[in-house]
């Protein structure tokens, strides 16, 4: 997980960085940003905080719009189209299908998400080295840490032998990435002599409410 840290170093950087690559800083200029995600987090007072350090504070040459959807990811296309129409100037985003809506709506507005999943497989950037296009932020390596993690979780509980892994299979980016990952996290669970049954949660939540619906009609 991104410490905070390295949160307010990418993100403060990047938003200290965006004027001064489009030039010099205009004398007045009220700079808009626009925050999409889930829910209001600590992390984003961090950020706030430390870009008025650097000069950048809300209501005197910066104004946030924070759109938040509250578990409703169907809004993020809502929130992308009018974050274009409001013209805002940099957009940050906390998870991959709000980066895909707003990916969908501009190719020239800079776009941060600090926590991808897997973003070249969500098609959001062509490859580490070249990304290209206007997106950037950092990765979580799930794929290749959760076999490690399942090995580390035996030592923690030696006569541990069956564990269960749910993701959110409503995320494109997750969906992916436990697809490249479930063959490595399961070669380690043999190797310890266990079983993991991985399943993702949309679809484990409608297979347990409609044994629920059976259980009442019976």
């Amino acid at each position: 997980m991104m410490k905070r840290r390295d949160f307010i170093t990418l993100l403060g950087g990047a938003a200290a960085a965006w004027p001064l690559a489009a030039g010099a800083q205009q004398a007045g200029k009220m700079w808009r940003i626009g925050l999409i995600a889930h829910e209001q987090l600590k992390h984003y007072d961090v950020l706030f905080d430390e870009l008025r350090q650097l000069g950048y504070v809300e209501g005197h040459n910066i104004i946030v719009e924070r759109r938040y959807a509250q578990g409703s990811a169907e809004r993020f296309d809502e929130f992308a189209a009018e974050m274009v129409r409001l013209k805002a100037d940099l957009i940050i985003v906390n998870t991959t299908p709000a980066a895909i809506a707003v990916k969908k709506v501009t190719t020239t507005t800079p776009i941060v998400i600090p926590t991808a999943i897997d973003p070249v497989g969500a098609g959001l950037i062509s490859s580490f080295a070249h990304p290209g296009g206007n997106i950037t932020g950092s990765t979580i390596l799930s794929a290749e840490l959760s076999a490690k993690r399942l090995e580390l979780l035996k030592e923690v509980i030696p006569g541990l032998s069956q564990m269960a892994v749910l993701w959110n299979d409503a995320n494109p980016a997750s969906s992916n990435d436990r697809e490249d990952e479930a063959p490595g996290v399961h070669h380690a669970a043999r190797r310890r002599g266990g079983y993991v049954a991985a399943r993702g949660a949309r679809a484990a939540i409608h297979d347990a409410g409609a044994r629920g619906s059976q259980r009442r009609i019976t």
